[in-house]
């Protein structure tokens, strides 16, 4: 038999059940452990003009807009589901704030490096909320979710172009 798979020991966990005493975790058990444990996956906080961004990601778009000379607001916030009791029991509200809405296009754009299926799920949220405004007024606004530098270039120059 070649090319066994070596099967590493129990032991090479390290777990203590003295709350004084820390733990490291071995390699990629940060988030067993719960150590390190962000809303944003590899994303590394940047800042430009004095502005902070939970990524290097909108931090790229945020400038390929502004030297571009496109009009956008920034961190718009959209309430999915109201907040509501039950029970008893207060449920917070589900809201979900957007990178960039650009109203000359009627477009929002939020950078996302990595898709989570709960980001997903707010997406399909968040177009149902934008479908029911917009029955009376106008065309609900296109979403955009580029998911790295290229993307947002090809964005940015499909912006350009029409």
């Amino acid at each position: 038999m070649k090319n066994k798979a070596q099967i590493k020991p129990l032991e090479s966990l390290s777990f203590s059940l003295d709350k004084n005493v820390p733990v490291k975790p071995k390699n990629g058990l940060k988030r067993i452990f719960g150590q390190n444990n962000r809303k944003i996956k590899n994303a590394t906080k940047t800042e430009v003009d004095g502005i902070k961004f939970d990524s290097k990601l909108e931090s790229f778009m945020y400038t390929l807009l502004r030297d571009a000379g496109i009009a956008f607001e920034m961190q718009k916030t959209y309430c999915l589901q109201d907040k509501f009791r039950y029970r008893g029991e207060a449920v917070r509200a589900i809201t979900l704030t957007i990178d960039y809405f650009l109203p000359t296009y009627n477009m929002i754009i939020d950078t996302k490096g990595m898709q989570t299926q709960q980001g997903a799920m707010r997406y399909k949220m968040l177009k149902k909320v934008l479908y029911e405004e917009a029955i009376f007024i106008h065309e609900p606004p296109q979403i955009e979710l580029p998911h790295n530098q290229k993307e947002c270039r090809e964005l940015l120059a499909k912006l350009l172009n029409s």
